[in-house]
């Protein structure tokens, strides 16, 4: 009934129009026929969002007009536009905020601001080029219904591998080797074991996914003094600078942020509301769950808690509990009081060898002499009696607490590429090092080995 219905209404619309124009002559029959024509256009056609759009027509085939518009986000050099003749007049409107085209009409439909006034633009009907861009929404998906690089763009999600390899000759039945023939897999007789055996080679099945990370919430919902007197959670303060420019045309988060407002320019020619107010500053404090650091048996300097936690090994027995049971001031006895088995054992503490060399000549005693490994001799008939028979040691060596070069990564007493190479690769498996955090800020970074590099150099 409803088509019925438009197919009428449409049909008496029709006839009314026949009828006007069969009752006007001339130059006046041409205007109200572009009139009515317009009309019927504007109401019965629909217009596209688009992104981009270039329109070219020329008079006598030698010059014209060309134009360009665009939405303010977009720039004219990732569209083809059309070409224009040496004497054309060539528009660009680069700062639309909401566009529109009607390939119905050829009519562009704009405004410069959110919630301004719409602006049209028709063009000649002998244009000779005219090319849009619709402007297409990404649709908003699941983690379960991304790709693995649409997964690793969103923080929100977290790719899980999961692949199993397979060999066709691992399948017995003639059933399960053929559900598996997408792979390459099929069943031949085999005279030897007088049976169907499955061949096709090796093949691999990855049902590799994308899920949600899944936070907790404990943490992240709890206030400054509730989540800094609780164990399971630390307060991070954070500040955001921006510039108020950054948000260009968005007017609900200029006008929201603190020291941003809107105005409008007008450098000769109107150019659009922008975002004004120079820089911003914002507090973006959050509560997060305590980060426990996990031991890697593998990586030196790092102490283990009783807890299960590790902790850099610079923070044992320094007089400050970093783990939460303690553990790390627990039976710090000091260097210089260990002997060398204990010195050895401890890896804030270093035995050092300081052996001097002494002539036997120098003792009086026969017994010290003697304890010495020296020889006590008896010169007989004069009566002579000396320690000799060359030189003994006396052992000075002592225990002394470890001292951290910054940066000698592999202990040689110089810093220089190797130390550089061992940085990079901690840094591309994200591993740390104290040694290597060359600014002490628990990371190791690119801005580590800058340093290492400007030691080098100088």
């Amino acid at each position: 009934i409803f088509l019925f219905l438009c197919i009428f209404v449409v049909l008496i619309i029709i006839n009314f129009f026949h009828m006007l124009i069969s009752n006007l002559k001339g130059d006046k029959m041409g205007k109200y026929y572009f009139i009515i024509i317009f009309i019927f256009n504007f109401l019965f056609s629909n217009y596209l969002d688009i992104q981009y759009a270039s329109f070219s027509y020329t008079i006598g085939g030698s010059y014209g007009s060309c134009v360009k518009f665009k939405k303010s986000q977009y720039s004219f050099n990732s569209y083809n536009a059309c070409s224009c003749a040496w004497a054309a007049n060539v528009s660009n409107y680069p700062d639309c905020y909401e566009l529109y085209y009607n390939p119905q009409t050829k009519m562009i439909k704009y405004n410069l601001y959110e919630g301004g006034e719409y602006i049209y633009r028709n063009f000649a009907s002998d244009y000779s080029c005219h090319i849009y861009v619709e402007e297409i929404e990404s649709p908003i998906l699941d983690c379960d219904e991304m790709n693995e690089i649409e997964c690793g763009n969103d923080n929100s999600c977290e790719w899980v591998e999961n692949s199993q390899s397979y060999n066709c000759s691992q399948f017995n039945s003639s059933d399960e080797c053929n559900s598996y023939g997408q792979y390459g897999c099929y069943t031949s007789w085999n005279s030897t074991t007088w049976q169907d055996d499955c061949f096709g080679g090796s093949f691999t099945i990855d049902d590799s996914y994308c899920q949600e990370i899944v936070v907790n919430d404990e943490c992240s919902s709890t206030l400054q003094l509730e989540c800094e007197s609780s164990e399971n959670c630390e307060w991070v303060s954070d500040v955001q600078i921006g510039s108020c420019s950054e948000f260009d045309q968005n007017s609900d988060v200029c006008e929201s942020t603190p020291g941003c407002y809107g105005a409008y320019q007008y450098p000769g020619w109107y150019s659009g509301w922008y975002c004004a107010g120079g820089s911003y500053q914002i507090d973006v404090n959050y509560c997060q769950e305590t980060q426990i650091d996990e031991c890697n048996e593998e990586e030196e300097y790092v102490f283990q808690c009783n807890d299960g936690s590790c902790i850099p090994i610079n923070r044992v027995c320094n007089d400050i509990i970093d783990c939460e049971d303690g553990s790390d001031e627990i039976n710090c006895e000091d260097c210089s009081e260990m002997n060398e088995t204990e010195c050895s054992s401890d890896d804030n503490c270093q035995w050092m060898e300081n052996i001097e060399l002494e002539s036997c000549n120098d003792i009086n005693s026969q017994q010290e002499c003697n304890a010495v490994g020296c020889s006590w001799y008896n010169g007989g008939y004069y009566a002579c009696t000396i320690c000799c028979w060359g030189e003994y040691e006396i052992d000075n060596s002592y225990c002394e607490e470890f001292e951290y070069q910054s940066g000698d990564l592999n202990q040689d007493n110089i810093i220089n590429i190797q130390d550089i190479i061992i940085t990079v690769n901690l840094v591309l498996n994200s591993n740390y090092d104290i040694l290597a955090d060359m600014n002490n800020d628990n990371i190791v970074n690119v801005l580590d080995i800058i340093q290492l590099v400007n030691i080098i150099l100088n």
